[in-house]
Order: structure tokens, then C-alpha cells, then sequence
């Protein structure tokens, strides 16, 4: 019943080896190497060497029910198994082998070694009935009824023994695909249709698509500003008309530095303000969505914000989201003697759309440039965010990426009226964006924006 899954699974674990063996992931299966497969299936499938040596050997055969059900079940499987591999082939349709597939083929392990015990079960309580039945029909010959019961005895041990041996090589599938699914963690795999298309062969193992997402710190992971949360700790009053004018002037870092001085004199302790950041509530689903990307969809999360470094990785530290995100680029900042110091993170004048301080679009490009020269290429970039220096990256995204933009938040009427062919840059040149854009509320918007797209993008190359 098994062995259709025991041979893919074997067929896999050679795969494993080679590219292990070769360090290549250009490994191929043509449709011949398929095809026998499929054959190989087909005999093991259609084996019934265990009905053969209990009705070559003993006098009593099996009731005819009992050897009528095995087979049926064995015909099932294999006509099952052989069309799903058939609809495959003709259609080019990619399985995944990454580690959420192997986990469904794991428990589907688990249910056919219940249901050969199942089935173990079932046979033996019909060899007992029909055990009782020949004690009643045989009282007339006791040395017949004796011989009877020792070929039934024959039976039951040869049955129990093939489901024993099914068991016990399922078993050790399980344990290879344990390890497998291990390995697999690190780097996942994926049969890639468009290669499968435009490749003379049949199929070509891949790396599985690299895609990133870029997330804004305030108003887009935490659902309010830390810097005006972390000024609220002290009474406007203290904070007087030429520091307010500061930000008109020098920007808001420079600001935000004579704030962070105004808490040092008003005895705000290092301690509390970490306390008020670590408790900042997140976007609803956003923590969700960046463990789904970072962990199960092949995604390098990363921020850029114009905040500060302490604020963030507090944050992220406290809320358990440090580990999914591979960087982030904002203002520096640390405390020293008990005050917070910030540094702006480049000066730049080069982009009117940015701060003085920080060039969004910028920083992305530089990262994605840095990846390439690490061998790393994004098939997606996905941007999210609520506020106008956003913008600039946006309008830098390819037709493959995705501009999230946060619904009611000022970054909304850019983008709507770039896409309409509405918005004029400084020079009265029309900007256009050429990535989709997904107005969300909250994290699982986005997730659920992801998934459809992704379900159109198989659409179209099937």
C-alpha cells in the first residue's frame, strides 16, 4: 500500500545526495527518468506475492472477500498515484519541495502507517471468523480440523509479517525525510515552471525564489509614532518655541536630539523610556505577517525608518520579532550617561521627496544592489508604509513588486494620484508607478493581497 510513497521518497532522497555531492542545483529529472519511475510504481503497486505464497502453501485459501478488498485497495492506490504523476507530466504543474510540502508528505506517512494497522487488524479478525466457522463445519474430523488451524496459523503469521515489514520501512522513510526536512530549513527548494517551460527537459531543480520585504517603523509595524510617545514623557512646556522651530530649519533628527536632551534635564530615566517602547502595540497581523514572509514564504525582511536604532531594536528585542529581520537602516542612536544621542544616518540633498537625513529609495537600492554582489537576487520586492518619505521608494519598485500603503494615512493620496498620472515632480515631469499597490489596515490584509497575487502568477504560466 505503501510503496508508491516509499519509491518517490527513495527517488528524493537521491536527489538530495547528488546536489550534496556536486553542490549544484541544476539538477535534472528528463521524462524518461520519469517515466521509469511511473513503471517502477507500477510493479510495486501490482505485487501480490503475498496472496500467491498463502494460496501456493496451504489447503484453506483466504476468503475470497478478504483477498477481493486487498486488491481493491492496491488497484486504488496505484491508479491514485499514477494519475496525479500523469497530470503532472502533461501539465508541467510544479510540486513544491520546500518544507511545508515535506511536512504534509511526513503526516501523510503517519496516516498509512495507522491505516496498515488498520488493516493488519482487520484481516486478523477476519481470519478468526473464518477460524470459528472451520472448528464448527469440522467437528466431524478432527485430524482435518487440526491441519485447518495450523494453515490458518500460516496465514495469520504471513500476514502480520508483510504489514510488520510495511511498517518497518515506512518507518525508515519517515527517518530520512526527518533529516531531509532538517536540511531543508536552510535552503528551500522549488520546481521552477518557468524553467520547466522554456527548458527542454522536464523538470529543473532550483533554488527556490528569493523575494524581500521593506517595512517602515512607525505607523506601519507599531501602530504609533516612538518619537512623539517618547516626547510625550515630558510636559510640552518645557519644550520651548525655538527647539520646536528646529525641525523647520535642521530636520527632525536634529529636533528630536534637543527632545531627547529636555528628558535628561527632566530626570526621565534611560529605564522608562525603554519600558514606554517596548509596550508601543504593534499593527494589527503585522507580527504575523513578518514570521509568515521571514519563515515560510523565502522572504529577507528588513526596515528602514526614520526613527532611531535603540527605538527599533528595543522594540523588536521585546516583541520577539529581532530574529525575522535580517537588517535595519535608520538613525543611529545610543544612550550615553544616562541621555539618548542620535546621529542622522547620511546627509543628502539629491532627493526632494526625502528628508535631509534619510533617502529611503535611496538606502533600498543600495541594499539590493550589496545582494547582488553577494549572489542574492529579490524575484519580489514588497514595500510597506504610511507616510510621505515613503513614497520615493515606491515610485523606484519594478512591475514584480508590490507598494503597501496603509489606508487613511497620507501616503495613500500620492500614490493614488501617481496612479492616475496625476503627480508632477519638481521638474512638472508625470511620475507613474509600475508596481501593483495593496491598500491594507492591517497585517493580514497584506498577507491575503500576497497570496492572491501569487495565485494569478502560477495562473499565467500554467
Amino acid at each position: 500500500m505503501h510503496e508508491i510513497w516509499f519509491s518517490m521518497l527513495k527517488c528524493l532522497r537521491e536527489i538530495w545526495k547528488k546536489i550534496f555531492e556536486k553542490k549544484n542545483w541544476k539538477i535534472s529529472l528528463d521524462p524518461e527518468n520519469i517515466t521509469k519511475c511511473m513503471e517502477e510504481h507500477k510493479k510495486a503497486a501490482q505485487n501480490t506475492d503475498v496472496m500467491n505464497k498463502l494460496n501456493d502453501k496451504v489447503n484453506i485459501k483466504l476468503d475470497p472477500e478478504i483477498i477481493k478488498w486487498m486488491q481493491k485497495d492496491l488497484s486504488e492506490n496505484l491508479q491514485f498515484e499514477t494519475k496525479k504523476i500523469e497530470h503532472t507530466l502533461k501539465s508541467g504543474q510544479s510540486e513544491t519541495l520546500d518544507a511545508p510540502f515535506l511536512k504534509v508528505v511526513k503526516q501523510k506517512l503517519d496516516n498509512q502507517i495507522n491505516k496498515d494497522v488498520t488493516d493488519i487488524k482487520e484481516v486478523e479478525g477476519k481470519i478468526m471468523d473464518g477460524k470459528n466457522k472451520l472448528c464448527k463445519s469440522s467437528k466431524s474430523n478432527p485430524l482435518k480440523m487440526v491441519d485447518q488451524r495450523v494453515e490458518s496459523s500460516k496465514i495469520q503469521a504471513d500476514i502480520e509479517q508483510a504489514g510488520n515489514k510495511n511498517i518497518e520501512e515506512i518507518q525508515k522513510a519517515k527517518t530520512s525525510l526527518t533529516k531531509l526536512l532538517e536540511d531543508t530549513d536552510a535552503d528551500k527548494i522549488s520546481l521552477d515552471i518557468k524553467a520547466m517551460k522554456k527548458s527542454k527537459r522536464k523538470y529543473l531543480l532550483l533554488p527556490m525564489a528569493k523575494h524581500l520585504a521593506v517595512l517602515d517603523f512607525d505607523h506601519t509595524i507599531i501602530n504609533d509614532n516612538s518619537d512623539i510617545m517618547v516626547m510625550n514623557m515630558v510636559d510640552k512646556k518645557y519644550i520651548p518655541k525655538e527647539v520646536k522651530d528646529l525641525y523647520k530649519c535642521d530636520g527632525w533628527t536634529v529636533f528630536m536630539q534637543r527632545v531627547f536632551e529636555i528628558l535628561y534635564q527632566n530626570n526621565i530615566p534611560e529605564d522608562s523610556i525603554n519600558e514606554l517602547i517596548k509596550k508601543l502595540p504593534a499593527v494589527c497581523g503585522m507580527s504575523e505577517l513578518i514570521k509568515e514572509l521571514n519563515l515560510n514564504c523565502n522572504y529577507d525582511v528588513i526596515v528602514i525608518s526614520d526613527s532611531n536604532s535603540h527605538f527599533i531594536d528595543t522594540w523588536l528585542d521585546a516583541n520577539g520579532l529581532a530574529k525575522n529581520i535580517s537588517e535595519v537602516f535608520t538613525n543611529p542612536a545610543k544612550f550615553e550617561n544616562g541621555m539618548l544621542k542620535i546621529q542622522m544616518y547620511h546627509v543628502q540633498d539629491s532627493c526632494k521627496l526625502s528628508t535631509r537625513n534619510l533617502c529611503k529609495g535611496q538606502v533600498l537600492d543600495e541594499f539590493i544592489e550589496k545582494q547582488k554582489m553577494k549572489d542574492i537576487q529579490y524575484e519580489t520586492v514588497i514595500y510597506c508604509g504610511d507616510g510621505l518619505h515613503d513614497f520615493c521608494p515606491i515610485l523606484r519598485l519594478s512591475e514584480n513588486d508590490v507598494a503597501c500603503v496603509r489606508d487613511k494615512y497620507k501616503l495613500l493620496d500620492l500614490v493614488q494620484k501617481a496612479q492616475k498620472g496625476q503627480y508632477l515632480d519638481d521638474n512638472g515631469i508625470v511620475k507613474n508607478l509600475k508596481c501593483d499597490v495593496c491598500v491594507w489596515n492591517t497585517g493580514y490584509d497584506i498577507l491575503d493581497f500576497l497570496k492572491q497575487k501569487n495565485k494569478r502568477c502560477v495562473a499565467k504560466c500554467i
